[in-house]
């Protein structure tokens, strides 16, 4: 199952092509969250691409907002969430990049949020004793998706500094 707000119908349509069943779900809605079905295991890739709605600073807020209301719903379900390595800051290339035992250091606001929603997943897992891993994904440097493509896109619509500077 799958859940979404799905603001492209497209893609709700072909996951369930592939069999996947869709739930219609705003995780800022309360009472659309509590509507979802209970899940043995639940994936969570929920999040806002920081800054792509022109909103900002709100997007930022979502994403550490996301993390408590998904995770205090699924306390009873083991969840494997996506995050970013970005929440360790910089590392010298020398040592050969970030590590998973290295403290955070999330340096600006996207890394900074995603560091909080962090903080929400691991106190909840040690307080309520959920069956939790955090994967922390890089990819600055993937020419499918990421950071390269969107400045890409904006360049190809002659509109290259609105995805920098929309905050």
């Amino acid at each position: 199952m799958s859940s979404s707000r799905f603001s492209s119908s497209e893609l709700e349509l072909c996951l369930q092509a592939w069999g996947v069943e869709t739930v219609r779900c705003d995780l800022l809605d309360p009472k659309s969250l509590s509507q979802l079905p209970e899940a043995p295991n639940v994936v969570y890739m929920a999040g806002m691409k920081i800054w792509s709605t022109g909103q900002g600073i709100t997007d930022l807020g979502h994403e550490q907002f996301f993390a408590g209301t998904v995770s205090e719903k699924y306390r009873n379900s083991r969840i494997a969430a996506f995050s970013t390595g970005n929440v360790y800051g910089l590392s010298a290339v020398s040592r050969g990049g970030s590590r998973e035992d290295d403290p955070l250091n999330p340096v600006g606001e996207y890394a900074m949020s995603l560091s909080s929603g962090g903080t929400h997943l691991r106190t909840l897992s040690r307080t309520h004793h959920v069956k939790m891993s955090i994967l922390r994904l890089n990819y600055a440097t993937e020419l499918r998706y990421g950071v390269l493509l969107d400045v890409a896109q904006q360049v190809v619509r002659a509109d290259p500094w609105r995805y920098l500077w929309d905050i």
